[in-house]
């Protein structure tokens, strides 16, 4: 068993443990914390390495003890704590374990029972829908809308129960109630191209540039059962909301290139990923592009190679590979850019930052920021804004920083505008916002 920092468990289950040399005797000690394929237990007094053991648990809510077996193989230093590697140790006594460190060790008896139930359901009906559809792949759509009627039931569920417990302040039910998910029913939604794919981060991380042109594409290619998840994730309001901020910000940069008076327009896209807006942009009839100059600044290499195939080779289209974290720490901003801008747009990345970090690159933004130009940024708003959290953090490992609208402004006076500088705008759910920052 790997060695956690943090236990889970909040309490300790008492257990006897009984050594292979002495089998007459046993010593007292405690389960502290418990994996799929191991136990870390602490005894009064120590046991040998290696040793193969066997641990008596007394009565844990169940009809009786029984003992699991089980073999040390490591130990803490200068402590009488070990790691135990459980062997034969499987079916229903492990399963009467699970329920009692669930339902008493970690207090989740009435949520856990009730999404058992709803994710037995779920599952039982799944099995029949998947066998169908392995049958006629091309038949998803029968399907769809029960599809999401359950999946929305389930997170809904987790989503109150968050509610109710981090009003009374107990955050560490709803971590618990996480843990549990994760560790047991997880793999029951890992179905699909972009949830497998947020889960394996190819290239490190949550919401890279290859998931977020997908989202803005809206082309799933997936057949059957996988189908059905792949047009969840497009149709969650997350997805939707990603592609209105897609198109209000092209919105938002075409109004102040017709405003400007004469000469060419500099645009920095600050962590543009897979530029589908430039490329849109470029598509409009009515976007004056030869006005347009863009700057893309983007730390994934494999993201500016995807941009450059997406929009060919345009004069006006010029990429450097730099690190966001690196222009928002840097003291001395001018020493990193040649050139001042009219627009500076970033659409996803204060998703990702802290308050601290967020008000450090809007700062230094703001001078690179000719005069009368505007600073777009996007951020998410306040988590119970967004229905589709549970299903993006809890099955898919994608996590962002959620933001009141008071905090969202805070960053920007605090980096130094103004509040009459500042104007306040919402994607149309009000999943996302935006503000513009004229200087």
């Amino acid at each position: 068993m790997s060695k956690r920092k943090v236990s889970r468990f909040t309490k300790n289950i008492p257990v006897k443990i009984i050594g292979n040399t002495e089998r007459n005797s046993y010593v007292d000690g405690w389960i502290m914390d418990m994996s799929k394929d191991g136990l870390m237990i602490k005894a009064k007094k120590e046991i040998p390495e290696s040793e193969e053991i066997e641990i008596l648990v007394n009565n844990p809510g169940t009809s009786g003890t029984f003992e699991i077996p089980g073999r040390i193989i490591w130990k803490q230093p200068d402590s009488n704590n070990y790691g135990v590697n459980i062997k034969a140790f499987d079916g229903e006594k492990r399963r009467l374990l699970d329920e009692y460190i669930e339902d008493n060790i970690l207090g989740l008896g009435s949520i856990k029972a009730s999404l058992l139930r709803r994710i037995k359901i779920y599952k039982h009906r799944a099995k029949e829908i998947e066998d169908y559809l392995n049958e006629h792949p091309e038949e998803w759509g029968r399907f769809q809308n029960e599809f999401n009627e359950e999946i929305n039931s389930i997170f809904r569920e987790i989503m109150n129960y968050e509610k109710e417990n981090m009003i009374k302040g107990n955050k560490n039910k709803v971590d618990k109630l996480k843990t549990l998910f994760v560790d047991k029913f997880r793999d029951v939604f890992s179905k699909g191209e972009y949830v497998s794919w947020s889960l394996r981060k190819p290239f490190g991380y949550a919401g890279d540039f290859k998931i977020i042109d997908d989202l803005y594409r809206n082309n799933p290619t997936t057949k059957g059962f996988e189908r059905l998840f792949d047009n969840y994730t497009q149709m969650s309001s997350i997805a939707v909301a990603v592609r209105n901020r897609k198109e209000d910000f092209k919105r938002l940069i075409m109004e102040h290139i017709d405003n400007k008076k004469n000469g060419d327009v500099r645009l920095m896209d600050l962590a543009c990923g897979p530029c589908r807006i430039i490329k849109e942009l470029f598509e409009n009839e009515k976007f004056q592009k030869e006005l347009a100059i863009f700057d893309c600044y983007e730390l994934e290499q494999k993201a500016i190679d995807y941009a450059k195939e997406l929009l060919g080779s345009p004069e006006n289209v010029n990429f450097f590979k730099e690190n966001a974290l690196k222009i928002a720490l840097k003291k001395d901003i001018y020493a990193m850019f040649n050139n001042k801008y009219d627009i500076i747009y970033s659409l996803g990345l204060f998703d990702y930052f802290n308050e601290e970090v967020a008000t450090r690159l809007v700062s230094n933004l703001k001078k690179l920021l000719k005069h009368d130009g505007k600073l777009l940024v996007a951020t998410v708003r306040d988590k119970y804004s967004n229905p589709s959290v549970y299903f993006m953090e809890w099955a898919a490992d994608w996590n962002l920083v959620y933001r009141s609208d008071e905090e969202f402004m805070r960053i920007f006076t605090n980096a130094g505008f103004a509040q009459n500088q500042l104007k306040i705008k919402y994607e149309q759910q009000g999943i996302i916002n935006y503000i513009v920052a004229s200087k």
